[in-house]
């Protein structure tokens, strides 16, 4: 079964991550409602497939990290 992940890119450089959802239409539904609230600070959506459900945390780690590319001194150093 495949499950799917909503994703939503805010202005601020920050990233929303919904919960699984086993089919795309309610995944699309959920992402277009947290557009409603908020549409002057996204700048962006998408969503993500996996095969199994997974906790958010093991997929992508502490969601409290520095996005290093927001970084400048980072961005530099590439």
């Amino acid at each position: 079964m495949t499950y799917y992940y909503g994703v939503v890119y805010f202005k601020n450089g920050e990233v929303s991550i919904g919960y699984p959802f086993d089919n795309l239409e309610d995944c699309i539904e959920a992402i277009k409602i947290g557009v409603r609230r908020h549409p002057d600070k996204i700048k962006a959506t998408s969503y993500i497939t996996r095969s199994e459900k997974i906790d958010t945390m093991k997929m992508f780690g502490c969601p409290k990290t520095r996005n290093l590319m927001l970084d400048k001194k980072f961005v530099e150093s590439l």
